[in-house]
């Protein structure tokens, strides 16, 4: 079943073939979750920092890529060339992304990672400021798909701007190639994020979420069956994870459980296409 960008009603994955959205979701489990970086797991956007940190105004470059109205690699290469970002930048960098840690990034990793369902990074970030930043949560760098950047050189460069992550459809491209190596089927994947390019690999995703806490751009939310307003993203195992082991993550982590479930009753802090009958608390 592939997702209609017109409609909230539809889930990707087989299992769903014979239920209603309103319950289907409740018996998904994800081979993996799929996370993006910037305004998801962090809220920043690591380029537009590092532009003012610099001096220099990127902003409105990125925002036209992450709403799909530039193409991704039409402003990668201007945006570096403007900032001509060093190891410094970087290094600061994955310390302003930790600093602003999205509430509920790492308990959720951590409560995935108990039921068995790894975690990994796919950004459009520089991988040697998010990579640190994807380890301070939990998720080791072999986890971690970003843009390499070693420098401004021009051999260097042009190895930044040659990753799939630089360019539309790249995400897509790289899912295929994890679904290849570990075994998955992209049906049974979860991904979250916030941008155009998150919503162009939903269409062969089992499940996707829209993340909208932190930065809401309309064409992804409007696309979206799942959309998480609040900034927090305690719900996502709720997502990633059967109803039967709800029990399991309560007892794990109860804390990132009662929000979890206290966002998913609240419809300004999670949308869901159709009405949701939550199950009876232990």
């Amino acid at each position: 079943m592939a997702l209609n960008p017109g409609s909230r009603h539809h889930l990707n994955s087989p299992a769903f073939e014979d239920s209603s959205p309103a319950t289907a979701w409740t018996r998904f489990r994800a081979q993996a979750v799929l996370w993006d970086c910037d305004s998801t797991l962090s809220a920043v956007e690591g380029i537009d920092l590092l532009a003012q940190r610099r001096g220099v105004e990127v902003a409105d470059l990125t925002r036209k890529a992450m709403e799909g109205g530039l193409p991704l690699e039409e402003v990668y290469e201007a945006r570096l060339q403007r900032i001509q970002p060093t190891a410094e930048d970087l290094e600061w960098l994955a310390a302003e992304y930790r600093r602003h840690q999205v509430p509920g990034a790492r308990a959720s990793v951590e409560t995935l990672a108990h039921a068995g369902v790894p975690s990994f990074v796919l950004s459009g970030g520089l991988r040697p400021a998010v990579v640190p930043f994807a380890e301070s949560l939990g998720i080791p760098e072999r986890r971690v798909l970003a843009v390499p950047f070693q420098s401004m050189k021009a051999e260097d460069l042009q190895r930044s701007l040659d990753h799939p992550l630089a360019r539309d459809g790249g995400k897509w491209q790289l899912i295929q190639e994890l679904c290849t190596e570990h075994g998955w089927q992209a049906e049974k994947l979860l991904l979250i994020g916030d941008g155009h390019s998150d919503l162009e690999a939903a269409a062969q995703i089992g499940m996707f979420i829209a993340f909208a806490g932190v930065a809401k751009r309309p064409k992804v939310v409007q696309a979206s069956p799942v959309v998480i307003r609040a900034r927090d993203l305690s719900p996502v195992p709720a997502f990633a994870l059967p109803q039967s082991l709800w029990p399991q993550w309560q007892e794990q982590n109860p804390s990132l459980y009662r929000r979890g479930r206290a966002a998913l009753e609240d419809p300004d802090r999670v949308y869901l296409a159709a009405p949701w009958t939550p199950p009876p608390s232990r």
